[in-house]
């Protein structure tokens, strides 16, 4: 589905795009590039977005198999803790800011299992709660 797209942004407009980043000469995103369709033909079209809505792909997917972007909210419950962690970019790894300490954790492959999406920072942002 998504997975090939390295960026997710949300339009002006207030849906979801998935897909190329286009910046302007200063750097700022403005666009998002997808794959859309004409007359039943995949085209290239694209969306102007929010910049601070950004979130580039981490390339690992949640317990439900869903594509894991920067700005997700993730869970992870066990018997007797229930967790919850931001997506984030560090200087040169994914990190994830765990509520109610303030350590992050390297995010690896390994380090995601039983995690599952359940919201952004966006969308969601009373899921955020105290994290630091």
């Amino acid at each position: 589905m998504n997975d090939r797209y390295s960026f997710r942004a949300r339009a002006k407009a207030g849906e979801w795009f998935y897909g190329d980043l286009l910046r302007d000469r200063k750097g700022v995103p403005f666009q998002i590039q997808y794959l859309g369709m004409f007359w039943g033909e995949p085209v290239a079209k694209q969306a102007n977005i929010i910049p601070e809505t950004v979130g580039q792909c981490t390339g690992l997917y949640d317990k439900n198999g869903k594509l894991i972007y920067e700005g997700d909210i993730l869970s992870r419950s066990g018997k007797n803790y229930k967790k919850k962690y931001v997506v984030c970019w560090a200087e040169y790894y994914w990190t994830l800011r765990c509520e109610s300490i303030s350590e992050s954790l390297l995010m690896n492959i390994g380090g995601i299992n039983g995690q599952e999406i359940i919201g952004n920072i966006h969308d969601n942002p009373e899921l955020v709660g105290d994290l630091p």
